[in-house]
């Protein structure tokens, strides 16, 4: 609940200051418009290929992870005694101690 009374409080600041802003010359002056201050903003070429990289390394590890839980899911399904602690009975199939009757 606290959450949302920040965020239209936030809200409602922004309108405000919107409001007086076109609505009052003094106002206009103190303040910057966002476009201009947008227009300064740049980005080097080294810059975005490092971003790249690392967007993909993130992307990489999240689809490993989402297929290693799918692949335990399915394994649980296949394997009854496998529904409780997962790498308990990953460790007693690599042991060979695991029946699979």
């Amino acid at each position: 609940m606290d959450i949302v009374i920040s965020f239209s409080s936030l809200c409602m600041l922004l309108i405000i200051g919107k409001a007086m802003r076109t609505y009052f010359k003094f106002f206009q002056k103190i303040y910057i418009p966002s476009s201009v201050i947008a227009g300064y903003q740049t980005v080097e070429a080294g810059s975005v290929d490092s971003l790249a990289l690392h967007i993909a390394i993130v992307g990489a590890a999240i689809l490993i992870g989402i297929l290693l839980k799918k692949s335990l899911i399915n394994l649980g399904r296949v394997f009854p005694s496998f529904r409780g602690n997962s790498m308990e009975c990953i460790l007693r199939i690599m042991a060979g101690t695991e029946t699979f009757a």
